[in-house]
């Protein structure tokens, strides 16, 4: 969940990270750049990165607005 509780990231097989917006639960975004499946993701504590890691060992990293 990113800081201000509005939008919750999740990881997929099929390789990417997917935004969603959690008061009306519908999809804002999909980020698309790994080459396997995406296990994890995490954000940082100032709020404006987001960290997703692949089952190859690839990270990446990701800054993103709330507005």
């Amino acid at each position: 969940m990113l800081p201000t509780g509005r939008w919750m990231a999740s990881s997929s097989t099929d390789q990417t990270v997917r935004i969603w917006d959690t008061h009306d639960a519908k999809l804002r975004c999909v980020l698309e750049a790994h080459e396997n499946w995406v296990w994890s993701v995490d954000v940082s504590p100032v709020g404006n990165y987001l960290a997703s890691g692949d089952s190859g060992g690839t990270v990446k990293i990701w800054t993103y607005s709330e507005s």
